[in-house]
């Protein structure tokens, strides 16, 4: 585990133990226990608590535990016990003969003179309750009766001054119960007695508690629910959010039933059922949320057949009274021991397996199963420890916040790592495909003077056939009369013809090599000049076509190589004949201009060609105009585009550069050389 990960569970450690240290707060300050002196019991006998010799200022308060008197099927208050036969039951404790029904408690207290403010505190009986005391009633929770119809079931804890007791000897404590809404009935919590400030403070302390409890699981089960909506495909966020919200709301309930102060007219079945839900849901929540951290470790069918009979239970809840429903419970019970188990034997496995944060989870699920069997068992009265389902739910969430956190940043590890070797491979493709380019680039070069070559082997073969079509047969019509001449030397009027015949053969192959010698040098020929060439190729056009050609040139002659001068003139030539050929335009405009450093040439027709016009040229067979331009264009190192401009007229520009290779063109000041 690197550096990193140490850091996070060093920081996450020291969290579990503030919370940890908080909670022995709240359990020690807030809510300090009893040590009962050996030598003393302070234990009810056949109804009976004497306390005398007790010292309130050793002992604050203390539990009303032992033998009560009991009075089944009968509501007595002060004064209506006389002779009426009665029975011992043990508080806390729960009715053994029924679960429905309603009795009398009465517990008789022999003391020293009272002194200080008297207090005491009740928690949850099932399901009504009222308390006299010394006579005078101080407590009702719900209503009281002997028949179902007007009975009301309620939960509500609470501390109350009892300030008529100052002086007092000896008093009685009568409790009446009623239940008809709950599979046990009874006094089945401790009564407390004793100093009301140190028995305020504890109650407000373990409200403080719960509600601290209550906040904390809520923040985190929103906390998880948040990191889920930003990455809804981790499952285990949300399981874990749904988990934390229900146990968040389960510590409102036992023993304390906060809830009832936030919401003090809640119906008791809707609170029951609210009780038993976040208990039935728990479960399978917990199933789910191990099965998506630990898939391996898990089977299918177990978390199927543990979220179905768990559902059933739940179902059960929302269908049945709580006097049905609740009968049940201790077969939820085994159940969930055995699910329980389960889970904690598969989170071993992947412990031993070594999975990312198996060990946390481990350890925070044996918390809170340990925690959870305690207080099912201490809500069943089947023990009488103490609740540690609170502190066993912060270190469970924090123990699973840990193995998250701990999967989580191996992840992030995992992702800079795949990051970084993603950023050397990218370097490396980006070497490779800038070499690719180079080699695509140089391919395309070669391609590109494959066609250039192509093209001058065209331009070479034309001249062939124009030779061989011209020239040969003028040639050949020279070697006839030569042969006739031979053989008429003898006769002086046929030679004669002969002769005249030869001179006008010879004239026609020196017009017609004129003609060829133009087409490849037509500015030299003659020593023009390149604008006197294009001047003497408008006149052509203005004559032939009667179309005007313009030449915008205001440096005049341009001072460029025979070579160069002859394919410029070449160029306009075929743009010319191009837009004469496709555009039927009426006038043409050449602009030529140059610098030191290139020459640049536009021919503009506005003709009534369309955008096509350009790709028909470049792909009809017949058509090589454009090519042999662009050819004569890219053999000097220019580049070359024929376009519609926005003004709608078609252009051919030819853009030369007059420096190559770090050397200016060299210029021929004869700027002509000899036919």
């Amino acid at each position: 585990m690197d550096m990193k990960n140490t850091q996070n569970i060093r920081i996450l450690l020291f969290i579990i133990l503030a919370v940890t240290s908080m909670m022995l707060f709240f359990d020690v300050v807030l809510t300090p226990k009893i040590r009962i002196p050996a030598d003393r019991t302070y234990r009810a006998e056949e109804g009976v608590l004497d306390l005398r010799g007790w010292d309130i200022n050793e002992l604050p308060f203390i539990p009303l535990n032992g033998e009560w008197e009991f009075f089944w099927n009968q509501l007595l208050e002060s004064g209506e016990f006389e002779g009426v036969e009665s029975a011992f039951a043990e508080v806390p404790g729960t009715w053994a003969d029924s679960e429905t029904g309603y009795a009398t408690y009465r517990l008789h207290l022999i003391t020293d003179p009272l002194e200080g403010d008297l207090a005491l505190r009740n928690q949850s009986a099932g399901t009504a309750m009222n308390i006299f005391v010394d006579g005078e009633q101080v407590v009702a929770i719900g209503h009281v009766s002997d028949e179902e119809d007007t009975a009301v079931p309620a939960y509500r804890t609470g501390v109350t001054r009892l300030s008529s007791l100052e002086g007092a000897t000896s008093f009685d404590i009568i409790v009446q119960i009623s239940n008809y809404d709950y599979r046990i009935g009874g006094l089945w919590r401790q009564i407390w007695f004793g100093d009301y400030e140190t028995l305020s403070r504890w109650h407000w302390g373990a409200e403080v508690r719960t509600v601290i409890l209550f906040s904390a699981l809520f923040v985190m089960g929103l906390y998880h629910f948040a990191i889920f909506l930003l990455r809804s495909k981790d499952r285990q966020y949300f399981a874990l959010s749904i988990f934390c919200l229900l146990l968040s709301l389960r510590a409102l309930f036992p023993t304390q039933y906060t809830i009832m102060h936030l919401f003090p007219h809640l119906p008791f079945h809707i609170l029951v059922r609210l009780e038993y839900l976040t208990f039935y849901l728990a479960l399978p929540t917990a199933a789910l949320l191990f099965s998506i951290m630990y898939r391996e470790e898990f089977h299918a069918a177990v978390v199927r057949i543990v979220v179905t009979i768990s559902f059933l239970f739940a179902c059960s809840v929302l269908m049945f009274p709580p006097l049905v429903f609740t009968r049940y419970v201790f077969l939820f019970y085994g159940f969930s021991a055995l699910s329980i188990l389960y889970i904690v034997f598969a989170i071993l496995r992947a412990a031993i397996h070594r999975r990312s944060g198996a060990v946390f989870t481990l350890i925070g699920t044996v918390i809170l199963a340990a925690a959870t069997i305690n207080d099912n068992f201490y809500s069943s009265f089947i023990i009488h420890t103490d609740t540690y389902i609170e502190t066993g739910m912060i270190l469970f969430i924090f123990f699973q916040a840990l193995a998250l956190s701990i999967r989580l940043t191996e992840a992030f590890t995992r992702v800079e790592v795949l990051s970084s070797s993603l950023t050397e491979l990218n370097a490396g493709l980006e070497q490779e495909v800038d070499k690719r380019a180079e080699e695509l680039k140089a391919a395309y070069e070669s391609v590109k003077k494959l066609e250039l070559v192509r093209f001058a082997d065209e331009e070479r073969k034309q001249l062939g056939r124009d030779l061989h079509d011209g020239l040969g047969q003028s040639v050949h019509a020279l070697e006839l009369l030569g042969e006739g001449l031979r053989l008429s030397r003898h006769d002086p009027e046929v030679t004669e013809q002969k002769l005249e015949a030869i001179l006008e053969v010879n004239g026609e192959i020196r017009d017609y090599l004129y003609t060829i010698l133009e087409e490849l040098y037509p500015v030299n020929i003659g020593k023009l000049g390149l604008v006197a060439g294009i001047e003497t190729l408008a006149e052509k056009i203005s004559s032939y076509h009667g179309i005007s050609v313009d030449l915008d040139c205001p440096q005049g002659e341009v001072p460029v190589n025979d070579v160069l001068a002859n394919d410029l003139y070449l160029i306009i030539s075929e743009a010319v004949n191009n837009a004469i050929r496709h555009a039927d335009p009426s006038r043409i405009r050449v602009v030529l201009r140059y610098d030191e450093e290139s020459i640049s040439l536009h021919v503009v027709n506005d003709g009534v060609g369309t955008h096509t016009t350009v790709r028909d040229e470049r792909n009809s067979q017949g058509g090589r105009g454009l090519k042999i331009m662009e050819y004569r264009t890219v053999s000097h190192g220019g580049t070359f585009s024929a376009q519609y401009q926005p003004s709608g007229r078609f252009s051919v520009i030819s853009e030369i550069p007059l420096v190559q290779d770090g050397k200016d063109e060299e210029v021929d000041d004869d700027n002509s050389h000899d036919a």
